[in-house]
């Protein structure tokens, strides 16, 4: 019956109950309802949590094209160059010019892409997961 329906949906109808019955609300987690709960749990082992849809291109486009109308050029490229390397704002606000890459000269199909250095073992400041040069 609840095949297509996700974990969180049922993580809700666990919190409306709780509401419901005042009574459920002051036990520790798996005492009110044990079976509900541990049924909850292996339900969400199931079936992963479902991931927001990421921000389309094309409204992207459109915000960054507004920023450029209004004159907003700068603020205009840091969102696109963040969308386009998938870094947190604060990584890309302390990004320096010495990190950008020149493009190798080949003839693959990355030749003139330009690359960015995140975490230079220069620096000193490794990335969250302790990699350097990432």
């Amino acid at each position: 019956f609840f095949h297509t329906v996700p974990a969180e949906d049922a993580s809700k109808l666990m919190a409306a109950l709780k509401f419901v019955i005042p009574s459920l609300q002051g036990m520790p987690l798996g005492q009110g309802l044990p079976r509900a709960h541990r049924a909850l749990q292996g339900w969400k082992k199931a079936a992963p949590s479902q991931q927001p849809l990421p921000f389309p291109w094309v409204c992207l486009t459109a915000v960054i094209g507004l920023m450029l109308w209004e004159n907003h050029l700068w603020e205009s490229l840091f969102l696109l160059v963040l969308f386009r390397s998938y870094l947190r704002p604060g990584t890309l606000m302390a990004f320096k010019v010495s990190q950008l890459v020149t493009p190798a000269i080949s003839t693959s199909a990355m030749a003139g892409m330009w690359s960015l250095n995140l975490n230079p073992i220069e620096a000193g400041v490794p990335g969250k997961t302790g990699i350097y040069d990432e």
